[in-house]
């Protein structure tokens, strides 16, 4: 964990050349002469469409001189060398070996290129709904026991309003900025889902446990899906996360981190995801779960919110079996 300088509250920016390296490891040809709402759009949906959701440093070993495709040797929970969200080295990661992070790394990164461009960036934590893809008004209210997610909130020089961005949850968020306004309604690139935003106190909370209620700050990000969710063919929402709009520190979330990546009860600790959504509003994902199967990872992808899981096969928990297709399919690099 990186210790606290003299430039804490500071936030870091990439080079004109680093910045050019991302917007061609994200598909773009060149930075625009001035930031807009428009390129804002532009650049979320060309990075999530990208760069995927990865959670495999916390799990897979270096690889440094060997070929981790050979390797028969089974992944180790936690075996890995955990996430370090020092903007360079996720630059490192992200650009160079061609990987992707979780929020902290992924969103840290993008807060960084934003920046550099010229957007003015908040990095805000928020308490993840642990219910996903469920429908409150059936199971109730389940929320993460601490703000272990980071979203963004960006204002472009010169337009008014204020955007919420995300390119780390993960599956599951929109693939476009949305305007930070109660309950507007915001698309998808499939017509089985959108968003929106509601200004609300955290739901299902004790009134004892909100501290920021009557400050207006605290926002509620819903999915809507339009067909249901495979058995439920109905139309409802259900929350993915509730912030309140109040920025951090780089050292803050390197505390967050730190627990995310190395504590055994953290969430991921057990639970090891490559996921990475596609232009057509498919996402293939490689994922191991030791509660759900502590033998064996799946390999699947699924369109749209209320398409079922297909090409589903089963993957080894091996690094060679991993490695093949994380080189094959996300294109991921071998350490340098």
């Amino acid at each position: 964990m990186t210790t606290p300088s003299a430039s804490w509250t500071s936030y870091p920016l990439l080079t004109p050349e680093q910045v050019s390296s991302y917007l061609t490891r994200v598909s773009l040809s060149s930075k625009p002469e001035d930031p807009s709402s428009e390129y804002l759009r532009a650049l979320q949906f060309s990075t999530l469409t990208n760069i995927p959701f990865d959670t495999s440093r916390m799990h897979l070993k270096k690889t440094i001189g060997r070929d981790p495709q050979d390797s028969e040797t089974p992944f180790r929970w936690g075996g890995g060398e955990g996430v370090n969200i020092d903007v360079q080295h996720c630059y490192r990661q992200i650009v160079e070996l061609r990987r992707g992070g979780y929020c902290f790394a992924n969103n840290g990164l993008f807060a960084a290129v934003l920046r550099s461009i010229g957007f003015r960036v908040a990095q805000v934590p928020a308490r993840v709904y642990m219910l996903r893809n469920k429908d409150p008004k059936e199971v109730g209210y389940d929320w993460s026991g601490m703000n272990n997610h980071q979203v963004l909130i960006v204002s472009v020089p010169g337009e008014e309003g204020e955007w919420l961005c995300d390119v780390g949850f993960g599956g599951g968020g929109s693939p476009y900025p949305i305007l930070l306004a109660h309950d507007v309604q915001s698309e998808s690139i499939t017509d089985d889902e959108s968003f929106f935003l509601l200004k609300e106190s955290l739901p299902g909370a004790d009134k004892q446990f909100l501290p920021y209620e009557d400050a207006g700050i605290s926002w509620t990000l819903y999915r809507t899906f339009e067909k249901g969710f495979l058995e439920k063919k109905d139309r409802y929402s259900s929350p993915l996360y509730h912030f309140v709009n109040l920025s951090c520190t780089q050292f803050d979330w390197e505390i967050v981190n730190y627990f995310t990546s190395h504590c055994p009860s953290a969430y991921f600790s057990h639970f090891m995801s490559i996921s990475r959504l596609l232009p057509s509003g498919t996402r293939w994902s490689l994922v191991f779960d030791s509660k759900r199967d502590p033998e064996a990872g799946e390999y699947y992808s699924r369109h749209g919110s209320s398409g079922g899981f297909e090409n589903v096969q089963k993957v080894p928990m091996t690094e060679g079996a991993i490695w093949e297709i994380l080189s094959r399919d996300f294109g991921f690099l071998p350490d340098l």
